[in-house]
Formats: C-alpha cells, sequence, structure tokens
C-alpha cells in the first residue's frame, strides 16, 4: 500500500518550519512512526515538513551543568557519545533498548517525544533525570537535562520479544542515600514519576519497578 499524495517541504530553519506549520503541514522528524501510518493509509496529510535540514535542531551540547539535545539528534547519536555514557547513563541504557540499531539511526529525541508512546524508553528516563522540553510554538526544538551524580541508576522493561515495544518500563535514579526518583509506565497506563525512599522503592508492588531500584542500589555500592 502507498501514502495517499502529499507534497513535502524541506525548510532550513524553525521560524521556516513554524510559518509552515502554521499553514497546515505537518512535521516529519525520524519517520519511525509516522511513514508506516502513512504507508498503511491510517493517517493522512497533505504537506509533510521535514525538519533534517534544520541545523540547529541537530546540535548536541554537553557542558558541566547540563546537556542539551536538539529535536532531530538521533538515537543513535546518543548511544555512540561516549559522554552519555560516562555522564547520563540511565539516558545511554535507555536509549540501547529502543528497537534494532537501524531504527535509533532514523529516530529522534523529538520525534520520540512528540509520538508520546506511554512505554517509551527515553521519555521515561528523560523526565527521570529531571529532563525540560524546549519548545517555539507547536514544535519541540530540543530538551535539557541537568548533570546528574551517578550515586546509582537502574533501568528494566518487559517486551514480547527482544527489541519489541515495551509492555512494562521503569527507570530509578538514586538522588542521595536515601531518596529514589522511579519512574514507571506500560502500554496501557499514563507513564508516572515519583520520589520515593529507600525503603519504600525497594518496597515496590511492580516488579519491573523493583528491578530497576534494585540495580540502582547495586550500582550504588559498586562505586562507594
Amino acid at each position: 500500500m502507498r501514502p495517499a499524495p502529499f507534497t513535502l517541504a524541506r525548510p532550513g530553519t524553525v521560524p521556516e518550519a513554524l510559518a509552515l506549520l502554521a499553514d497546515g503541514g505537518r512535521p516529519l522528524a525520524g519517520g519511525q512512526s509516522l511513514v508506516p501510518q502513512l504507508t498503511r493509509r491510517e493517517l493522512a496529510v497533505e504537506r509533510l515538513v521535514d525538519l533534517g535540514g534544520i541545523t540547529e535542531l541537530r546540535r548536541l551540547d554537553v557542558t558541566d551543568a547540563e546537556i542539551r539535545i536538539g529535536a532531530m539528534v538521533t538515537l543513535a547519536t546518543l548511544e555512540d557519545d561516549p559522554r552519555i555514557a560516562a555522564r547520563w547513563p540511565l539516558l545511554a541504557e535507555a536509549v540501547r533498548h529502543v528497537g534494532h540499531r537501524p531504527i535509533r539511526v532514523r529516530s529522534t529525541v523529538g520525534g520520540t517525544l512528540a509520538f508520546g508512546d506511554p512505554p517509551a524508553e527515553v521519555p521515561l528516563a528523560l523526565a527521570v533525570l529531571g529532563a525540560r522540553t524546549e519548545t517555539a510554538g507547536p514544535l519541540i526544538t530540543a530538551v535539557t537535562a541537568p548533570a546528574q551524580p551517578t550515586r546509582g541508576w537502574g533501568f528494566h522493561e518487559t517486551a514480547r520479544r527482544l527489541n519489541d515495544r515495551a509492555t512494562a518500563v521503569a527507570a530509578a535514579l538514586l538522588l542521595d542515600p536515601d531518596t529514589v526518583r522511579l519512574g514507571t509506565a506500560t502500554a496501557a497506563t499514563t507513564p508516572q514519576v515519583v520520589e520515593l525512599t529507600l525503603a519504600d522503592a525497594a518496597a515496590h508492588p511492580d516488579p519491573i519497578a523493583r528491578r530497576a531500584v534494585q540495580q540502582a542500589i547495586e550500582r550504588a555500592g559498586a562505586d562507594a
């Protein structure tokens, strides 16, 4: 099956993209979710606005205080960057759970956030890391996360098969020796991020969450 006919626009700047979107266009990031919908004719658009040519959306900036990830930065870029693995290991681990490598090469951070799949790994990890989303009108332009102490972190998910869409996912970050920030989500529930005492987090009723917390505890002990 082929998509219904549409026009394709390739803006070079964010203002150009915003003008096209205001005129009825639909943004195209990595296309990993949108293109199959178009191909199956579950969705029809008159104009796609390809964001791939906007250089500023592909910037990845790391400072002592934070990381700023442009919306068109791919998951593979995060996976390959040693700064992410060293300073935001929870994010690096979440990225590796997203599909297969060819998918991560195309999938973008902004596209993942905009699609809003409840058990999506990267949005949940970013939420646990205290990330903030930057927007220009209806367009996600970047996400910023503060530098994190590596006291301990954990990530665990279940799926029908390796690299399939997750059915349940949990991410945990030790903020101090007795406080855990815990994010949980399933395919049927809204993602939640809460801060709990270590004892309450370790006794969480969800076994996926307990596993992520246990990983955080074990890593904290190994780094002590």
